[in-house]
Parts: structure tokens; sequence; C-alpha cells
């Protein structure tokens, strides 16, 4: 006669106990998930959360008082608006496309695109920047505008329609700016 050796079969109950025991455990270790989901999400190079925008002038960034932009003449004949853009929030600063129009109205005055561009880091806050965005300033057909109808703009409200976008996040806004002097270059024969 032969020994068998191999163990019985646990008790039923006790299988019973261990799949329990199991779905304690997975539920313990779904609802730890979702806590630690709840605090706050890992601070980016630009900062955390959605991404917002605020507008201003030069680099870095300063406020521009109630909105106003002067339109500058360039070397070569054309005119032009600058804006600098402050980014706060979840966005890849290492490739960033950037998609900035001026309007009033229906009629669009400028349009800046650069696709996969690079913001100033600031460590302070933390934040981006995309220091003096330059607008030039042109008719419908893409022709530089003349002087006669930039005169015209000064003083007028302007909508300022900005769009970031990278793959780790995206900010957009829309702003009224105010056109507020023209700076023409010096006359290099007084």
């Amino acid at each position: 006669m032969t020994v068998n050796r191999i163990p019985a079969a646990p008790a039923h109950r006790a299988t019973a106990q261990a799949t329990i025991d199991v779905r304690v455990l997975l539920s313990a270790l779904f609802f730890f998930c979702l806590c630690l989901s709840c605090e706050d999400p890992a601070t980016g190079l630009c900062g955390s959360g959605n991404a917002a925008l605020e507008i201003g002038l030069d680099d870095p960034l300063t406020p521009a008082p109630d909105n106003a932009f002067t339109i500058d003449e360039g070397n070569q004949g054309g005119y032009h608006v600058d804006v600098s853009i402050k980014v706060v929030g979840t966005i890849d600063p290492d490739d960033v496309d950037i998609r900035i129009r001026l309007s009033i109205g229906e009629r669009q005055l400028a349009l800046h695109r650069t696709d996969d561009w690079l913001l100033k880091i600031y460590e302070s806050g933390p934040h981006c920047e995309y220091p003096k965005a330059r607008l030039v300033l042109t008719n419908d057909d893409d022709s530089l505008m003349e002087l006669d109808r930039v005169e015209s703009l000064v003083g007028q409200n302007a909508r300022l329609e900005i769009e970031l976008s990278s793959p780790d996040g995206r900010a957009e806004g829309t702003f009224e700016i105010r056109l507020s002097d023209l700076i023409r270059q010096a006359d290099p024969d007084p």
C-alpha cells in the first residue's frame, strides 16, 4: 500500500476568506489612488494646473498701463505692435506653437504664427514668457499697411487673440487692447 503524500486542499471556507481579503485589499488600493490624485499636481517649468495668459510689454514682461500698446515704425518701412505674453500653468516650454491675431471687428490687422518655439523659463512663480511678439500690420492682401491706414488705427480698441499649444497643455486668451500711439523713426535728414 502506498501513502498519499499530497496535502489535502484547504477547506472551502479558507478559500472564500482569501477572496474576501483580496477584494478588501483592492478596494483600499483604489481609494488610496483616488486620494493621491486629489493632491496638487506636480509643478512643471511654467507652473501647474490649467495654463492662464497675461499680456504686457518688454522683456521681462511688465504690465501695459490701461492695456495700451504703441504702433512702431520698423526699420524696413512697415508698422508693428510688440506684445509680450506670460503663461502660468501646465505647458511644455520647449515645444510651443504660437498663434496671435490682432483685429478690429472682423478686419484682421496682423497675424503672428510661430511653430515649435521655446518659451523663456522663470523660476520665480514659476512661469514662462514669450517676449516681444512682433505683430506686423498688413492689408487684406498681406501687403504692408500704408501710413494713412496705420494713422487711422491710433486711439482705437483692438482684439488680441492668443493661442499657445504644446504636447503637455494649451492656453488661450482674448484681450482688448488700445492702440495708443504711433512712434515713427527719426528722419535721417532733418
